[in-house]
């Protein structure tokens, strides 16, 4: 499993460009296709689920953590704006 450092020294690269750099990395690397993005509230964490279709059909996914509703708002209309797929909001 990757992960995303957030280390001092490279905060001057926004949070939402390591996720979109991220999940764009793992797209690539097993050469998926990208789905959907999902806006999820598990109380009291917003996360985006970032989903992908592999070569056989499967759905792949990605998960991040965001620190608030507009950090995920925002998260998850740069990805919209690099991938071009649509953003689901999860209501369960």
């Amino acid at each position: 499993m990757s992960k995303i450092n957030f280390a001092k020294e490279e905060n001057q690269i926004p949070r939402w460009r390591k996720i979109v750099d991220h999940a764009q990395a793992c797209v690539n690397l097993f050469n998926n296709e990208p789905y959907k993005i999902k806006k999820d509230f598990r109380h009291p964490f917003f996360y985006i689920i970032f989903e992908a279709l592999d070569k056989r059909g499967i759905v792949r996914t990605l998960s991040y953590n965001c620190f608030s509703e507009s950090e995920q708002e925002s998260v998850a209309i740069k990805l919209y704006e690099h991938f071009g797929v649509d953003i689901e909001e999860v209501t369960e």
